[in-house]
């Protein structure tokens, strides 16, 4: 395991000297629009990103579980600011108390496919019962809070799972990798590089060339990790990792939808430049979970 997580470190260490050195490089770009200060600044956020996710994560047990717990209450924290309301509202209240109990179950019953299925299904109808009560009651402004903290929770709990079971600290760092990599690379070459803008009503500042380096950069980390670290022969491994490499990309893009529809740049700023912790760790909530389906379909019951 020692060597292994040197292996896993070595790999994060050459992804932040080669940001490092992208940036570098910006400092002699005469038309780059963004000042190199910002892109240092926001190259220091990027490291507490990944230190607040993998030692936690390495650590485990009830380290992993209460970042969880805070990731959580934080998201309700965050919702709650998109509508304009406080945390005590009965509905991000009730939220909030049943989300963290069948967390704090899930964690303590992850080794059991079939329980965390089984929780995942009453979180699922507890919500469209509520889904239903909004209706009736005709509050709209409830009902795609109420599908994005369903979908948290249902996130959160997959990802608890899979860190769970055999290797799922591996597993756990291989979609982190693969998310953080392309968020940072891609943010990195938009603002240095990027010209043609793709969904300007959706994510104003995204561009194609952003688009194109978080994959190219995102994929070559997923395939050294799996050659260094994973070793799953490729003809299993390639298309696990274009199915998490699309759930980044829409994670990305329906967090984005949510935001416009909402009339909101970024959640509640938890880091400066960064923006709140739904920001941050999107698309690992849908990777996670498209990974853990994946995982059920090949695993079964």
């Amino acid at each position: 395991m020692f060597n292994t997580i040197n292996k896993i470190f070595l790999l994060i260490l050459g992804l932040f000297l080669a940001g490092a050195i992208i940036i570098a490089a910006a400092a002699f770009r005469k038309d780059s629009s963004t000042p190199v200060s910002e892109l240092w600044r926001l190259y220091n956020s990027e490291l507490l990103i990944v230190a607040g996710v993998l030692v936690p994560a390495y650590l485990g047990g009830i380290w992993f579980l209460l970042v969880v717990l805070v990731f959580n209450f934080r998201s309700h924290l965050e919702v709650a600011y998109v509508h304009k309301i406080k945390v005590t509202e009965p509905f991000i209240l009730i939220s909030l108390i049943t989300s963290t109990v069948v967390l704090c179950i899930s964690d303590v019953l992850a080794i059991s496919l079939n329980f965390i299925v089984l929780l995942q299904v009453v979180a699922v109808c507890a919500y469209l019962l509520v889904f239903v009560f909004l209706l009736f009651r005709k509050l709209n402004q409830y009902i795609y809070t109420t599908l994005l903290l369903c979908m948290i929770l249902l996130s959160l709990t997959a990802i608890i799972y899979i860190d769970s079971i055999q290797n799922g600290l591996l597993l756990i760092i291989f979609l982190f990798i693969i998310s953080e990599t392309n968020d940072a690379f891609a943010f990195l070459f938009g603002r240095m590089f990027g010209k043609r803008r793709i969904l300007p009503s959706i994510s104003p500042r995204k561009t194609l060339e952003g688009l194109l380096s978080g994959i190219l950069f995102s994929a070559f980390a997923g395939l050294m990790y799996n050659y260094f670290i994973l070793a799953y022969p490729f003809s299993v491994f390639i298309p696990v990792m274009i199915l998490v490499l699309i759930s980044v990309l829409s994670g990305d893009i329906l967090f984005s939808i949510y935001k416009r529809r909402h009339n909101i740049k970024d959640f509640k700023a938890v880091l400066s430049g960064q923006g709140g912790m739904l920001d941050i760790y999107d698309s690992l909530l849908t990777s996670g979970l498209v990974f853990y389906v994946m995982l059920v379909c090949m695993h079964g019951f």
